[in-house]
């Protein structure tokens, strides 16, 4: 090859291949799109060129750009997760140098507080929980008569204190581009829970704020039914969240934050749309995430309270409710998930994994 033609390429490609080298294909997910809205740093200034942008992880070479909206998509699945970090409380006092991620595996907005999720860090499943047993034990002062490191004291908007958590629940919407430089590839959109609004809370029904997500959803329920009768369809009370098409914009809050404005665009079978095959791929997707990092729904450790301190009773990870074939059970790793729970809550840090 000669010295022209190694000159005359692509250092964008050039860079993707480097990406690629650099971190390897390490999820499922990693095959569709990530999308966020910029916002600077706490304390950071806003960088001109990237505000009022989407930052979008281009699926498989995990290249960033910083694209213009609006965007349309079609959504497909809406999931609620708990995640965020922490830095360590080591035995002798001082605080570790590396940051540990947790987080939950996602689950519907119809999730019963009875009902089962998994807490997992650094890609290990680590134990289950109702998820009200989860909830109360976060936000305990301490755990096992130690220390909470979930723990988080907060304050309400009067500055009143109350029991928090460093975790905190989050957001992610399932979509296909509609109209876009990447029309018709699916992504994954992160936003705070507030943004998609909660309709029933404390026995009552919520009517939603103007653009959120489920605003722009119920939009569409009078010319949703319309459809349904002029077609000798019966009609519905409520629209299913991927009957729509969504306009998503951006806007600034009262403190200069970047926020997602949700309108709403078209109703899906307007533009003689049918996306089953489009949600089916997405819940297998969910599915495959799911398994890398759970491989199972197991049994929920039982937490108890007494005041403010939790106390957790670790038991061994049961099948469950998902049905895997023969050579799922025969991958499964050989993990020690009551040392991998001992070395996270007790803060043992003295396995070079960790």
């Amino acid at each position: 090859m000669n010295d022209k033609a190694v000159a005359n390429v692509s250092t964008g490609m050039l860079d993707q291949a480097v990406e690629f080298d650099k971190k390897g294909f390490s999820s499922v997910m990693d095959g569709i799109h990530t999308l966020k809205i910029y916002n600077p740093r706490i304390g950071d200034p806003i960088e001109e060129d990237k505000a009022w942008k989407f930052k979008l992880k281009v699926a498989n070479t995990w290249v960033e750009e910083f694209i213009d909206g609006p965007i349309v998509f079609n959504p497909l699945s809406v999931r609620y997760f708990y995640s965020w970090h922490i830095y360590p409380i080591l035995d002798n006092g001082t605080v570790a140098n590396e940051k540990i991620t947790f987080y939950t595996n996602e689950y519907g907005k119809y999730l019963k507080k009875t009902d089962t999720i998994g807490l997992a860090a650094k890609g290990k499943s680590l134990w289950f929980f109702s998820k009200e047993d989860f909830k109360a034990m976060i936000k305990a002062r301490t755990l096992n008569g130690r220390d909470n490191q979930f723990y988080d004291r907060k304050k309400d908007r009067e500055w009143k204190p109350f029991d928090g958590s460093l975790l905190s629940e989050w957001a992610v919407v399932y979509g296909q581009f509609v109209w876009w430089t990447y029309d018709w590839e699916f992504f994954r959109f992160f936003t705070a829970t507030r943004n998609l609004w909660v309709t029933f809370r404390d026995w009552s029904v919520c009517e939603p704020d103007a653009g959120t997500f489920e605003y722009a959803v119920s939009e569409w329920l009078i010319p949703l039914n319309e459809v349904l009768t002029y077609n000798g369809k019966r009609t519905v009370n409520k629209v299913d969240d991927s009957q729509v098409d969504l306009k998503l914009t951006i806007e600034q809050n009262e403190k200069k934050n970047f926020m997602p404005k949700f309108e709403y665009s078209w109703l899906v079978v307007l533009r003689w749309g049918d996306n089953r095959e489009d949600k089916k791929f997405i819940e297998e997707l969910q599915f495959e995430h799911f398994k890398s990092v759970f491989w199972w729904m197991g049994s929920p450790n039982q937490v108890l309270l007494n005041w403010s301190d939790a106390t957790t009773v670790i038991s061994q990870p049961a099948l469950s409710t998902w049905e895997l074939t023969k050579a799922d059970l025969e991958a499964m790793p050989d993990i020690p998930f009551e040392d991998t729970a001992k070395e996270v809550f007790e803060v043992d840090l003295s396995t070079p994994d960790f």
